[in-house]
């Protein structure tokens, strides 16, 4: 029986995408000026860790200093863009009424999350929040999911997964949980990869996931 309800943030939870495209697309102006990505490699950007993402990407710039240029850019562009995916709070509020607990499992920092939280009004309503820099090992591997877990105490067949990317559907599987992908957004899984719970907007999820 399911007890607890696990989401991944950006994508799911808020829309970050103008955000990570506005942001990511001054980083290549800095570090890359030579290369033009298009909208969906700016997209893209979002999903992987920094620490992942950034070395394989700008392997000629310093780690360090292409995230301290990133995180510098987001305070001003979460302002401007960031808000919370349509009707989201009402899901979260039914789930809160029938006593499930409520976490959040995302790659962004923390610092990062909470500002999220707070911009899209979503600050006070989850249990717990795992964080890419608390973990070791980021999505897919389930180390994050399992720190949900956890500190949620309960366990993997008792807590459903929400997330929208296929790192999101990886970690699911890896951690042994049950999944809903948000397919709403403009990424898509990859070819040959399926996702059995889907939802094209929040109005479906209660019906989809059974709770």
């Amino acid at each position: 029986m399911i007890k607890g309800v696990i989401f991944d943030m950006d994508g799911t939870l808020v829309d970050t995408d103008l955000m990570i495209v506005l942001s990511w697309k001054k980083v290549f102006e800095k570090f890359r000026p030579e290369y033009k990505p298009s909208i969906r490699e700016l997209l893209d950007c979002s999903g992987p860790p920094l620490r992942e993402f950034i070395p394989k990407v700008f392997p000629n710039a310093p780690y360090e200093e292409v995230k301290g240029y990133f995180l510098s850019l987001c305070p001003k562009y979460y302002n401007e863009t960031v808000i919370a995916v349509s009707g989201v709070k009402e899901v979260l509020k039914e789930l809160k009424e029938k006593g499930y607990k409520l976490a959040i499992c995302t790659s962004k920092y923390r610092f990062e999350s909470n500002m999220t939280l707070k911009l899209t009004g979503l600050e006070g309503i989850f249990d717990c929040m795992v964080c890419g820099d608390e973990v070791k090992n980021a999505k897919p591997n389930p180390e994050p999911l399992e720190k949900c877990l956890e500190q949620m105490s309960i366990s993997n067949d008792e807590a459903l997964y929400v997330g929208d990317t296929y790192y999101d559907v990886l970690a699911a599987k890896n951690a042994k949980m049950d999944f809903v992908l948000c397919d709403y957004g403009p990424r898509h899984l990859p070819k040959g990869v399926e996702a059995k719970k889907r939802i094209m907007s929040w109005s479906e999820f209660m019906e989809v996931s059974g709770l």
